[in-house]
């Protein structure tokens, strides 16, 4: 997997996994609650994350909850974090 910020990645990951386990079969909608500039910062990053795995892994269309949440579930399990 290229390399993303592993923090957004995660929030990234869990943002979809909400939306596969709640049943939405539609386009991936990123929404991050709160309205300070950190949480605007956080969802400009994984809207660009987002972007980033459509143009790699799905010829820039956008993809669906479940297909999404299936491959970074795959990618993430093959993916090594390196703390300093």
């Amino acid at each position: 997997m290229a390399a993303f910020d592993t923090l957004t990645l995660l929030a990234l990951y869990e943002n979809v996994k909400q939306g596969y386990l709640s049943g939405r079969r539609n386009s991936v909608w990123i929404d991050v609650p709160g309205d300070t500039k950190g949480v605007r910062n956080s969802k400009q990053q994984q809207v660009q994350i987002y972007r980033d795995i459509c143009s790699l892994y799905n010829q820039g269309r956008p993809m669906s909850y479940p297909h999404l949440f299936k491959l970074l579930e795959r990618k993430l399990k093959e993916t090594i974090i390196v703390l300093d």
